[in-house]
C-alpha cells in the first residue's frame, strides 16, 4: 500500500537517518581497526617521557583539511610545555606509581583538551582516542580511554587538587615574570623575543641590557653603505623585526611591530639606493677578521623556500630538501663558514632555474639582470667562494654533499684553486685504486688508420670503476681494516662510525689525476649505511681530521634552521630579484650578530680546536699518502695556485692538531 503525505516524507526521513548512523558506525569501525594496526606489537614499559609530545605543527595544502580539524590542539600543548606546566604536573603531582605508559600530565592534559573539544564528558573521549587526526597534532600513539581516565580522577584528593591549582597559576606567571625581565628602558616589546630568552642562554639581567647597545655597536658597521640616514633606519628596523618574536618575519608585520607603514619596508628593499654588495662583503669582512680559525671549515649546501604563484624570482615545481620532495619553491645557493663552535652563513645567491633563463621576458618583469643566466648550483658555489676569499675569508678545508660531489668538475676547480676539500660523493662516482698505466707515444704502427691522441691509458688498462664496487670486490680496499670513530653524542648514546682510506686517482679528460684519497665510512649499528668521501689532503693527514671535515655539514644545517625559524629566511614576499637578494643579505647580517653573542656569552668549550678528540672513544692514525706529485707531473690537470692561504699539493701547513698526528704516527 503506497505512503502519502507526512507518512512518505516520515519514512524518507528514517532511511537518511539510518543510512548516516550505518555510515558513521561504518567509519567508527575502520577508525578503530587503523588505531589498531597503528598499536601492534607494542609492549609498553616504563615511559621516561610523558605520551603527548606534539612536534612542531606546520600542514600543507594537501593536508589543510586533517590540519584545522585539531591543529590548535598541537599548539595548545607546545604552549603548555615550553611554559613548564607538564614538567611541573610530573614532578609536583605525584598520583601514580608506575609510568605504563601515561604520566600525570597526560591524563590531565587528555581530560582538559576533551573539554576544549566540546566532550560533556569522559564518555567522549573514546571519539577522540579513536581519531587519528587528533592523536596526530598531540603527536601521542594513543591516549588514556575513559575507563582509566575516570580511576585517575578517583585517585585526587582535596590536597592534589589544590597543589594542582598551584602549578597552573605558577605556569600563567612564568610567561609575565620572563616577559618582564627580558628587557629594560626604551627597547620594543618586540625587539629580540625568545631568541636571547633565559630558558635558552640562560642570560642574566645585566646581559639583557646589553644587548640593545651591542646591536647598535654592531649596526654601525654597516653605515657606510648608506648614503642616507633614512635606509639606515629601515636596516635596523627591518633586523630588529627578525630578531624580535613575531611568528611571521615577513615585511608586514615587521612594519607594524616598528610602526612604520608596510610600504616603507618594501620600498627599501626594492626601490631605495644603497649598496647591498658592499653590505656583503662587510659581512665577511667582519668574519675574517674577528673569527680566523686554525681550522676553518667552508661548506657549500643548497635550501629551498616553498612559496605559492609564478612571480616569486626562480620559482618553479623543483625538488625542494625543506619538504623532501618536488614542490613550487625557490631555492638558494649558499656558502658556509664553521670555526671551532662558531658557524654562520656568509653568502648566498639564486638558483636560476633554466626554464627562467630561457624566458628572458619573465626575468626582465622580476627585475633579474640579462647577465644574469643559467648557472649549475656547484658554479654558483664557487662564485661564492671566490667572493669570500677575496674579502680576505680563509678556508682551509671546504666540504659538501654528494650534490655537488657526484659533478668531477667541480672537484678539479677546487683542485685548481688549491683548495683542501672533503666533499661526500655518490656509490656511482668512478675512479681508480690503482694507478693506471699510460701510454705517452706510439709504440707499433696503428693498423686501424687514424691519429691516435697521446698520451692515452694503455689499452689493457683497467677502466674506472665505481666507489661501490671498489668497497665491494677490490683487494685493495679489503687489506685495509675498519677503524672505529666517535662521530658525536645524541640522546640515546655515542653515534659510532667506522672508516677506512686508500689512494685514489680521479678521471679527467680521460687520464688519471694524482693522488686522491677515497674516505669510506659506515655506521657500525647499521653496516648498510655507508658514506663515501673524496679527499685531496696533503700526505700525514690523519683520517679523524678527514672524517671532522666530511661530518661537518651540521653546521650549515643548523644555519638554515636558525635562520628559517628565528630570523624568518624563508617568510620573504617579494616579486624582484633585487628585493630577494637584499634580503638574503640582510639576514646574513642578523645571523651573524646572534652567532656572535652566542659565541660571546656560552662559554668556550674544552677540546682542540673543535675536533672530536676530546670525546673520541677510539684511537685513530694517520692515514699516509706518500709521493704525492704536483699537478704538472699528471696529465689532465691544470693547476693554479688562486688560493695562497694554503696549497694541496705540498705537505700539511702548520695547524694546531700537528702535534696530535705526530704524536699518533
Amino acid at each position: 500500500m503506497p505512503l502519502y503525505g507526512r507518512e512518505q516524507e516520515a519514512a524518507v526521513t528514517c532511511k537518511k537517518a539510518f543510512r548516516v548512523r550505518k555510515r558513521i558506525a561504518k567509519e567508527l569501525r575502520r577508525r578503530k581497526q587503523r588505531i589498531q594496526y597503528r598499536l601492534r606489537d607494542i609492549s609498553w614499559k616504563e615511559q621516561g617521557k610523558p605520551m603527548l609530545a606534539a612536534g612542531n605543527i606546520h600542514y600543507d595544502m594537501a593536508g589543510r583539511t586533517r590540519g584545522l580539524a585539531y591543529g590548535g590542539i598541537g599548539a595548545m600543548y607546545l604552549l603548555a610545555r615550553q611554559t613548564g606546566l607538564v614538567t611541573a604536573i610530573d614532578d609536583k603531582l605525584k598520583l601514580l606509581r608506575r609510568h605504563l605508559p601515561y604520566h600525570e600530565s597526560d591524563h590531565i592534559l587528555n581530560i582538559a583538551y576533551n573539554i576544549l573539544c566540546n566532550g560533556d564528558c569522559l564518555e567522549d573521549i573514546e571519539r577522540l582516542r579513536n581519531d587519528e587526526v587528533y592523536l596526530d597534532a598531540l603527536g601521542a600513539r594513543q591516549i588514556p580511554d575513559p575507563t582509566t581516565a575516570g580511576d585517575f580522577c578517583r585517585r585526587f584528593t582535596e590536597q592534589d587538587v589544590q597543589t594542582l591549582m598551584n602549578i597552573i597559576n605558577e605556569a600563567r606567571l612564568i610567561p609575565q615574570r620572563h616577559f618582564s625581565s627580558r628587557f629594560s628602558g626604551d627597547q620594543p616589546t618586540s625587539s629580540f623575543g625568545n631568541l636571547y630568552s633565559e630558558r635558552r642562554y640562560d642570560m642574566d639581567a645585566k646581559q639583557i641590557r646589553q644587548l640593545k647597545p651591542m646591536l647598535n655597536k654592531y649596526m654601525r658597521q654597516f653605515d657606510d653603505c648608506f648614503g642616507r640616514i633614512e635606509p639606515t633606519e629601515r636596516l635596523k628596523a627591518y633586523v630588529t623585526g627578525q630578531l624580535s618574536d613575531l611568528q611571521r618575519k615577513s615585511i608586514e608585520p615587521m612594519a607594524d611591530a616598528a610602526s612604520l607603514p608596510p610600504r616603507n619596508l618594501q620600498q627599501f628593499l626594492s626601490l631605495h639606493k644603497w649598496d647591498e654588495m658592499r653590505m656583503r662583503d662587510t659581512v665577511q669582512q667582519i668574519v675574517a677578521r674577528d673569527h680566523q680559525h686554525g681550522c676553518s671549515i667552508g661548506i657549500f649546501d643548497e635550501t629551498g623556500h616553498c612559496k605559492k604563484g609564478d612571480k616569486t624570482p626562480g620559482v618553479q615545481r623543483q625538488w625542494c630538501g625543506n619538504t623532501g620532495k618536488k614542490d613550487n619553491c625557490v631555492v638558494t645557493v649558499h656558502l658556509n663558514y664553521t670555526a671551532g663552535g662558531f658557524h654562520c652563513l656568509l653568502d648566498g645567491e639564486l638558483y636560476l632555474p633554466e626554464s627562467w633563463a630561457n624566458d628572458r621576458n619573465r626575468c626582465k618583469s622580476a627585475g633579474i639582470p640579462e647577465d644574469m643566466v643559467y648557472r649549475p648550483k656547484w658554479q654558483i658555489a664557487l662564485e661564492l667562494w671566490e667572493r669570500a676569499v677575496a674579502n680576505g675569508i680563509r678556508f682551509e678545508w671546504v666540504g659538501a654533499d654528494e650534490g655537488y660531489g657526484k659533478i668531477p668538475e667541480f672537484l678539479f676547480k677546487l683542485d685548481d684553486r688549491g683548495q683542501r676539500y672533503v666533499v661526500e660523493v655518490p656509490a656511482i662516482f668512478t675512479g681508480w685504486l690503482v694507478n693506471p698505466s699510460i701510454l705517452y707515444k706510439e709504440h707499433h704502427h696503428n693498423r686501424m688508420g687514424g691519429k691516435r691522441r697521446f698520451p692515452r691509458l694503455k689499452a689493457k688498462s683497467p677502466s674506472a670503476s665505481s666507489v661501490k664496487q671498489l668497497l665491494l670486490h677490490s683487494p685493495v680496499l679489503r687489506k685495509i681494516p675498519w677503524e672505529k670513530f666517535h662521530i658525536k653524542d645524541t640522546t640515546k648514546g655515542p653515534i659510532v662510525w667506522e672508516a677506512k682510506a686508500a689512494r685514489f686517482y680521479l678521471k679527467r679528460d680521460g687520464l688519471p689525476t694524482r693522488p686522491h684519497w677515497l674516505i669510506i665510512a659506515r655506521n657500525v649499528e647499521d653496516p648498510k649505511e655507508v658514506k663515501y668521501f673524496v679527499s685531496n689532503a696533503p700526505e700525514g693527514t690523519p683520517l679523524e681530521v678527514l672524517l671532522h671535515v666530511g661530518f661537518s655539514r651540521w653546521h650549515v644545517e643548523r644555519c638554515f634552521e636558525d635562520e628559517k625559524t628565528e630570523l624568518g629566511l624563508s617568510h620573504f614576499e617579494v616579486r624582484n630579484y633585487r628585493s630577494l637578494r637584499r634580503h638574503l643579505i640582510i639576514t646574513a647580517v642578523s645571523h651573524l650578530f646572534l652567532a656572535k653573542v652566542h659565541q660571546k656569552w656560552r662559554g668556550k668549550k674544552s677540546g682542540i680546536d673543535g675536533l672530536p678528540d676530546s670525546h673520541s672513544l677510539f684511537g685513530t692514525h694517520p692515514v699516509l699518502m706518500a709521493n704525492r706529485p704536483s699537478g704538472r707531473e699528471i696529465f689532465g690537470t691544470n693547476s693554479r695556485n688562486y688560493y695562497v692561504n694554503t696549497t694541496s699539493h705540498s705537505a700539511f701547513s702548520p695547524l694546531p692538531y700537528k702535534e696530535k698526528a705526530e704524536a699518533i704516527a
